[in-house]
């Protein structure tokens, strides 16, 4: 593709998504902003001046937004008002206010929105989907854990606000809407610094169980188990197997050049339903 995109935010997962568009040549030119300095990273490095930057906003096609979650709010709004195809990672936004400004702004630019729910692009998830829904008349059983104990959090709550977009994107996409929940535990450590959490929670819809683990108090796990009356199904994205298949990011910037077709990823309603049950979640915790 002949085109330029911009990247904002520099962490370890820009620099990942940035290897793998380096890699499958989506984009010719690939521009890095972040608070303190812009770059060319696409084709090769270069500085950019500060006040050169308006400019290349105006020539690029799309943004994907990887800078910590509370500047993505301004990042949004920016973006959506230059009329960019617009990715931005999870967690979407933080309050109803930043909420009710960008359905007004989305509405008025009559732009979506591609979040990445990382999960609903990976490879094995039309296998899940297709399980779930082949066994819809009997019992099912659905466990999901994320874990991940190298990462630090320094406040309550911060994990699982930061997490929850995971398993509530999966219960959305599957159900279509959010059966009620049960908080089966909770758990939060204040150690050297650090917060660990744990969170156990269980929806429930007729003959469909569905329970999900975040913590960052084990070792680094993402798993899902499926049990049905014929058979019992492990799927563990930590597997090569998996990892080695069509990579979730692919999927994602497949799904970009989309964006602008009816596509339920890309309404604002599902992003609004999993940000109001996350704050439904989290205020029970409190």
């Amino acid at each position: 593709m002949n085109n330029s995109h911009i990247i904002i935010g520099y962490g370890n997962w820009a620099k990942k998504i940035i290897k793998f568009l380096k890699r499958n040549n989506f984009f010719s030119r690939i521009i890095v902003i972040t608070r303190k300095k812009q770059f060319f990273i696409l084709p090769k490095y270069k500085k950019i001046d500060r006040k050169d930057l308006n400019n290349i906003f105006l020539k690029a096609k799309s943004v994907h937004i990887c800078s910590n979650n509370q500047s993505h709010f301004l990042y949004i709004k920016k973006f959506v008002n230059l009329n960019k195809d617009i990715i931005v990672e999870k967690p979407f936004i933080n309050s109803q206010k930043e909420l009710q400004n960008i359905n007004k702004i989305i509405k008025r630019n009559n732009k979506k929105i591609l979040v990445n729910y990382t999960d609903l692009y990976n490879s094995f998830f039309p296998k899940i989907k297709k399980i779930f829904y082949n066994n819809l008349n009997n019992k099912i059983y659905l466990n999901v854990i994320y874990s991940k104990q190298d990462k630090k959090f320094k406040k309550k709550y911060q994990c699982v606000n930061e997490w929850l977009d995971h398993p509530l994107s999966i219960i959305l996409e599957l159900f279509k809407s959010f059966p009620k929940f049960k908080i089966i535990g909770f758990k939060s450590v204040y150690r050297n610094k650090i917060i660990n959490e744990e969170l156990e929670v269980q929806y429930k819809l007729k003959n469909i169980l569905i329970s999900f683990l975040i913590t960052n108090m084990n070792k680094k796990k993402r798993i899902f188990i499926i049990k049905t009356l014929k058979k019992n199904y492990f799927f563990d994205l930590n597997d090569r197997l998996i990892k080695n298949n069509k990579s979730s990011f692919y999927n994602l910037y497949k799904n970009l050049n989309k964006i602008n077709k009816s596509k339920n990823l890309f309404n604002l309603s599902f992003h609004k339903k999993i940000f109001k049950e996350k704050l439904k979640i989290i205020k029970k915790l409190k």
